[in-house]
C-alpha cells in the first residue's frame, strides 16, 4: 500500500472525525463494539442528545444492526475499511505503540 494514500486516508479521517479517532480505536482494542470482530471496521457517527457520539464497528453490524439493512449504498459496497491497516502501518512506521500512543496523545483506558 502507498503510504500516501495512507496518509490521506489518516488525513480524511482526522478532518472529518476529529483527533479522536485513533483514541476511539485503542479504546476498543481494535474491535467491533457490536460484535467484537476485527474485520472491516468503520467508524459510525451517532446524533446524541448531547452531540455526536463516534462508535467503531465492522460493517455488517453498522449495515444489520444499526441501520436495519435500511442503508442500501453501503450494501453493495465490495471494499473492506482500511482503517485497522493504516492504524497498524502508522505503529510500524513511528517505531512501535508506546511512540504511537505519545505523538497522538493516546490515553490509556480506564478500568
Amino acid at each position: 500500500m502507498p503510504l500516501s494514500k495512507q496518509r490521506k486516508r489518516s488525513y480524511n479521517r482526522t478532518s472529518r472525525y476529529g483527533p479522536g479517532w485513533r483514541q476511539l480505536y485503542y479504546d476498543n482494542d481494535g474491535m467491533c463494539e457490536l460484535c467484537q470482530s476485527v474485520d472491516d471496521l468503520e467508524i459510525h457517527e451517532e446524533l446524541t442528545d448531547s452531540g455526536i457520539k463516534l462508535r467503531l464497528v465492522c460493517r455488517d453490524c453498522h449495515i444489520h444492526k444499526i441501520h436495519g439493512s435500511r442503508v442500501s449504498e453501503c450494501l453493495g459496497r465490495k471494499y473492506s475499511s482500511m482503517l485497522a491497516q493504516d492504524i497498524s502501518k502508522e505503529i510500524q512506521n513511528i517505531g512501535g505503540l508506546d511512540n504511537w500512543k505519545k505523538l497522538y496523545g493516546i490515553k490509556e483506558k480506564d478500568g
